[in-house]
Formats: structure tokens, C-alpha cells, sequence
């Protein structure tokens, strides 16, 4: 609701913008020494943009997070969906893809702590399996009793 005033429509696509350019480009092939420097760069950018740094995204895209109070938030939980996304997407069909989806979560964890909440509750919004429950057994319930 914060971003929905007219005047910060734009900002609003740039901060998205400014989380999916780099989530989308590091699924290149990380063989090669100079691909996995771009996927560290790319990380590191992330990283700056949530510890509330101007970032140069690409040639076009310069960001300053620190605009709107609620900006780092709202980058937080819209990279959380988007890795929990990407995950769903991408990782069933390419599981070596999540080893870097957990890079970027972990380089991220580093720096901002409370991303561990919200990337919790994404996963846990999209499959609620990811919390376990035990139902306790009632004294004297059969098993067919138990199992309902």
C-alpha cells in the first residue's frame, strides 16, 4: 500500500527492476572463472541495494533504495518472492539452479538478518509443509482414530 500513490509507480518498477535484472542473470552457466565473477558481482549488487546503497543496476538503471522508508522492505519481500518463484520454476526442471538460489539467500542472510523471517514465511505462504506438525495422539484413540 505505500508504493500505491501515483508519484511512485515508477519507483516502485525500478525497485523491481532492481531485483529481478540480477535474480535473472545469474542463472548463466558458472564454469567459467568470468562467469562466476559476474555471479558474484551480481550478489554483492543485491547485497548493496539492501543495506540502503545507490546502485548502478546497468547502463539505464541507477537506484537509491533510501527514497521511500519502506523501500528496503519492500525489496526484501519482493526478492523472497521471487526466489521462492524462481525456485518453483527453475529448480524443478534444473535442480543444479538451487545451489545458487542458496548462495544468494545465505549472501543476503549475512547482511540482513530479519530475511530470514521473510524468506520463512514466502516458502512457508507457497508450501506449508516447511513448518512440520505433529498432531499429538489423544490417550485411548485407536489408530484408524489417530489417523483421521
Amino acid at each position: 500500500d505505500a508504493f500505491s500513490a501515483p508519484n511512485l509507480k515508477m519507483y516502485k518498477f525500478d525497485l523491481q527492476k532492481a531485483i529481478n535484472f540480477p535474480l535473472n542473470s545469474m542463472l548463466e552457466d558458472k564454469s567459467s572463472a568470468e562467469n562466476w565473477r559476474n555471479f558474484n558481482e551480481k550478489i554483492k549488487t543485491l547485497v548493496r541495494l539492501l543495506s540502503g546503497q545507490t546502485c548502478a543496476i546497468n547502463s539505464t538503471l541507477t537506484i537509491n533504495p533510501t527514497k521511500h522508508p519502506y523501500s528496503i522492505e519492500y525489496c526484501l519481500v519482493f526478492l523472497a518472492r521471487k526466489i521462492v518463484e524462481k525456485g518453483e520454476e527453475t529448480v524443478g526442471s534444473r535442480p543444479e539452479t538451487a545451489f545458487q538460489y542458496c548462495q544468494v539467500i545465505i549472501e543476503v542472510l549475512k547482511h540482513v538478518k530479519n530475511f530470514e523471517t521473510i524468506i520463512l514465511a514466502q516458502f512457508n505462504e507457497k508450501c506449508p509443509y516447511t513448518i512440520p506438525y505433529y498432531k499429538s495422539r489423544i490417550p485411548n484413540h485407536t489408530d484408524e482414530q489417530f489417523m483421521e
